[in-house]
């Protein structure tokens, strides 16, 4: 039997030997004999240890998030010093136990999940929940140690009011940049609307009645209108207003005589 010393002349109740494991899989023994000067005891022998079925695994780390009504939990598996976790157990699930930070007796359970982000959904607002998570392994003989109690609250159902002012500071930066915008570039905006090119005498007819439709004329102050015969439009009223130095003729009513209207806006 190949044998290794651990600890020696040491007064520890414990010793570490991790790094004297050669195969996770193997089958050890232990053996420990006392010694006072020059007499020593027997050597005492521990019965075969299996690492992969008799390790006593560590807890998980957790980490517990506050994600508007509810909570989001984290895991992670704990380190090992040979290996990893997946990779001596093919199969591992969590175990996850959660409760009212003051209703210990109320226990809620989700068992056999496998992936290590949860969300604890139908949870009551402004209530403070304790967390705590197993790992079960496959060939494992018991779970792992239990994690730390992590706890956090859940928010209010009111919105935050920090929500609101960031909300509100984004519509004012979006305004204010609209109109730096409209000032720095107003040259070219009104060349855009308003382009010195004359415009088809076919499109203007087409401009006219698309824009009698959406615009009425009881929108407009009938008294501030000037008459006058206009021969183009032979059985039309035209009703055309100026805005800055452009100047829109919109279509009213039919009618009878050639007559058009032109208003101003001032």
């Amino acid at each position: 039997m190949d044998s290794k010393p651990g600890c020696v002349n040491t007064s520890a109740l414990q010793c570490e030997l991790t790094h004297l494991v050669v195969s996770i899989y193997g089958r050890y023994t232990g053996r420990v004999k006392a010694q006072l000067g020059a007499q020593s005891s027997a050597w005492a022998s521990s019965d075969d240890f299996l690492l992969d079925k008799q390790t006593s695994i560590g807890p998980p780390n957790v980490s517990l998030y506050s994600n508007g009504a509810k909570l989001e939990v984290s895991i992670t598996d704990p380190v090992f010093v040979h290996s990893t976790l997946r990779d001596i157990y093919y199969y591992a699930t969590y175990n996850i136990t959660y409760w009212k930070k003051d209703r210990m007796k109320e226990l809620k359970h989700i068992n056999g999940l496998q992936q290590n982000r949860v969300v604890l959904h139908s949870l009551d607002p402004s209530t403070e929940y304790c967390v705590q998570v197993q790992i079960i392994a496959s060939t494992a003989q018991k779970p792992s140690t239990p994690s730390i109690v992590h706890c956090a609250r859940t928010p209010s159902e009111k919105e935050p009011l920090w929500v609101a002012v960031v909300v509100a500071l984004f519509v004012l930066a979006g305004v204010l940049t609209l109109i730096v915008f409209v000032v720095r570039h107003w040259r070219s905006l009104s060349h855009f609307l308003c382009p010195k090119y004359a415009i088809p005498e076919h499109f203007k007819e087409v401009w006219i009645q698309f824009f009698s439709i959406f615009f009425p004329p009881q929108l407009f102050n009938m008294k501030d209108l000037s008459y006058r015969s206009h021969k183009r439009f032979t059985g039309k009223r035209l009703f055309s207003h100026s805005v800055s130095s452009c100047s829109t003729q919109v279509l009213l009513v039919p009618g009878d005589a050639d007559l058009s209207a032109r208003g101003g806006i001032q």
